[in-house]
């Protein structure tokens, strides 16, 4: 659908999350993926208890009833909100903060700019935990497309504090410390059994009329 006019949003400074946004990625995470198959995209997180966060989560919400009405969803509620609870990765615990993520296709490169508003040219790996401020589009979808919702689209990424991202910790692909085989000290045969993570909830889905603002 045409996009809706004077439909910019940004975000306050955010936590970024899981940034691709000087090289695309696969939306679908195979290998071999076709050109239109890759897309721009960056996830932020809010904090419901900073005003400035929760303000912009007021707005979303706002986007949501409005896209309720216009779209005729069901009971004037669209299916999809356009945020989601954010669950600790070690346990699957709700950490009570909200996911945002924002996506263009790789047609449609964002713009990078520093703290100053300098553009920033060339690959940069924005890491977890870099602070961000993201200026977007929306548009909306209705209910004939999984239930209807808010999309939004990525333009431009202000990077104020930069976390550069190096390949990812054992953490970050979920592996906690173990007895065994140790790079320092050498090959050690008495570990113990491995401990599995518990699972994430199944449903991370968002009930709009719960939220804390």
């Amino acid at each position: 659908m045409a996009k809706k006019e004077n439909n910019r949003i940004t975000t306050p400074k955010v936590e970024a999350m899981w940034a691709c946004v000087t090289k695309p990625t696969n939306k679908y995470q195979t290998k071999g993926a076709r050109p239109e198959d890759q897309e721009y995209k960056i996830t932020v997180l809010l904090n419901p208890n900073v005003e400035e966060h929760q303000l912009f989560m007021k707005k979303l919400k706002e986007l949501w009833i409005e896209c309720g009405k216009e779209k005729k969803c069901p009971k004037g509620q669209p299916k999809n909100f356009p945020a989601k609870k954010h669950f600790r990765k070690e346990d699957g615990s709700d950490t009570g903060l909200f996911e945002v993520s924002f996506r263009s296709n790789a047609e449609y490169k964002p713009r990078i700019f520093d703290a100053k508003g300098t553009p920033v040219t060339g690959e940069l790996l924005v890491g977890n935990g870099s602070i961000v401020r993201v200026s977007g589009n929306y548009s909306f979808y209705g209910p004939e497309l999984s239930g209807g919702g808010v999309k939004l689209y990525l333009s431009a990424v202000q990077v104020i504090e930069l976390v550069e991202w190096k390949g990812g910790s054992a953490a970050d692909y979920g592996f906690d410390a173990q007895q065994g085989y140790d790079v320092e000290a050498g090959y050690k045969d008495d570990f113990a059994p491995p401990v599995t993570d518990s699972d994430v909830p199944a449903s991370d889905s968002v009930d709009p009329d719960g939220l804390p603002f």
